[in-house]
């Protein structure tokens, strides 16, 4: 029996991508359909404006218990609420070493970016799909232990274009120097410096309103943190964007007396589309702020405290959030846990013991 077209388009999007990938076999109308490029956006769209995160996925690096090198693990968020689904598990290329050290510098409509830091390779992964394509190095000149490189992922919707951000100070050391690579035109473009006198943190760009943000400090700040911390963080942070489309770097406003002093350290990144500021110790609160409106600094609003429901001293690797649900409702892991909270009430524990310690990043 033939399904009338419109019929079709109102049932496929709203299919997880695995049935998607199946249901290209039964005809050559629907290989059509679900391959195109219209196809893609609306089902990109429906997955993120879902309130209960089903499409939403949560993808983490792990050594192998007995291989030498580490793979990624992507989990569904029904998996980790309820043990369901499957666990889909994603093999990265390697050239001729065995001791493949990952990092997952952030993804944007279910792709991946990760690099291979033993072999200096960048690749794009497809969540759903475990389909990985390796990109060029932004920089051939041979990189060594001191260099400060950082990256980011986005999409730039006026050129329908996936962009790659990389900042590093690998041939200049007093400078940072801003690389895009463009997915369209497969190759990178040198464009303005990262802001002068401040230095990026060695943290993963957070996509937010066709923009890439990094919390960055002051040049000698940073130097200091580094001979004392062994890291970043050790100062006053401004929050850094460059935009997509633009390609311009400006500053973002922080919450007014927002503090990032120690013993805290500060996290940024994206809850239920907004941009988010994560302040945290081990055995201390945890506070969550979002920016409302974006660029609007009377905006930021703290939606989230780890004693409204619990003692803090109860988790010493302290608390982490990766989801905000549209009723306000917000995901958060408790070192290897992951539950549920809404307030001062704890909705819903995780089910599965996903997350153990062999992850390393999420």
């Amino acid at each position: 029996m033939n399904l009338p077209e419109e019929i079709i388009y109102k049932i496929l999007p709203n299919l997880p991508v695995k049935s998607l990938l199946r249901f290209k076999c039964v005809s050559k109308q629907w290989r059509s359909i679900i391959s195109s490029k219209e196809f893609i956006k609306e089902h990109l769209k429906k997955a993120s404006t879902n309130p209960n995160c089903t499409h939403h996925m949560i993808t983490m690096k792990f050594k192998h218990r007995y291989l030498q090198g580490e793979q990624t693990r992507s989990y569904s968020l029904p998996y980790l609420l309820e043990g369901t689904t499957a666990v889909i598990d994603a093999h990265i290329p390697r050239r001729e070493s065995n001791r493949c050290h990952l990092r997952i510098w952030g993804s944007c409509d279910g792709i991946a970016l990760i690099t291979s830091n033993a072999e200096g390779m960048i690749f794009l992964l497809n969540v759903a799909t475990t389909k990985s394509n390796e990109i060029p190095a932004s920089n051939p000149k041979e990189r060594y232990l001191g260099d400060h490189i950082v990256y980011g992922l986005g999409y730039d919707e006026s050129t329908d274009d996936y962009k790659v951000v990389c900042i590093d100070d690998v041939t200049n050391p007093k400078s940072y120097t801003t690389q895009i690579y463009s997915c369209k035109s497969l190759s990178w473009k040198k464009v303005e410096n990262f802001k002068k006198g401040l230095v990026p943190l060695d943290d993963p760009g957070k996509f937010v309103s066709g923009k890439l943000h990094w919390l960055a400090e002051a040049a000698a700040e940073a130097a200091a943190a580094r001979v004392e911390y062994g890291g970043g963080g050790g100062g006053d942070l401004d929050i850094v964007s460059i935009d997509l489309a633009e390609e311009k770097y400006k500053i973002v406003p922080k919450p007014e007396n927002f503090s990032t002093s120690i013993p805290y350290q500060t996290m940024l990144g994206d809850l239920g589309g907004y941009l988010s500021l994560v302040s945290y110790a081990p055995m201390l609160d945890t506070y969550v702020w979002v920016m409302k409106k974006y660029g609007v600094r009377e905006s930021w609003t703290k939606i989230w405290t780890l004693s409204d429901f619990a003692d803090p001293k109860t988790y010493v690797r302290g608390a982490m959030p990766l989801f905000l649900k549209s009723n306000g409702d917000i995901l958060v892991t408790f070192g290897p846990c992951v539950d549920l909270c809404n307030g001062k009430n704890k909705l819903h524990e995780s089910r599965a013991a996903a997350i153990d310690d062999l992850f390393r990043a999420v």
